[in-house]
């Protein structure tokens, strides 16, 4: 699966997503935040460029309607952090659409409620919130 395929099947999870440029957690273009979509017929255009070809961004999914947790986990990429063992303290036990990222932490994704706007934020160390404003890097980046 390639990566505008990725993004696609995203977008028919009901998960509004941006291109992300390749290798980076930026998003390509000015604006993303009124750009992400999950419509799969515009995620196919944002991500093919002017010669057909499939453009090798990034899936980023935009926490406009989900609250994302970001969960790192000790290692280079972290120092001594530990979300996962911050995650255990507080006495996470469900099952949610779960991602584990390449430095080895998790995306744990779950629905807005009605209401609730969060913004990015650190719920314990360790432990970062995406929702409104914020985007992270999906499976297939």
């Amino acid at each position: 699966m390639d990566k505008r395929d990725a993004a696609e099947w995203l977008a028919r999870q009901g998960f509004p997503v941006v291109p992300l440029s390749a290798g980076r957690k930026i998003p390509t273009r000015k604006g993303w935040q009124a750009l992400a979509t999950n419509d799969p017929e515009k995620v196919r255009e944002l991500w093919t460029l002017p010669n057909g070809e499939s453009a090798s961004y990034n899936p980023g999914i935009v926490g406009r309607d989900h609250i994302i947790l970001d969960v790192d986990v000790p290692g280079e990429a972290h120092g001594q952090v530990n979300g996962a063992a911050e995650l255990e303290k507080i006495g996470w036990k469900g099952r949610t659409f779960t991602v584990a990222t390449p430095t080895g932490g998790l995306h744990l994704y779950f629905r807005k409620p009605e209401g609730c706007d969060f913004s990015q934020t650190d719920l314990a160390p360790g432990i970062n919130v995406r929702s409104s404003g914020g985007f992270a890097c999906g499976p297939g980046s």
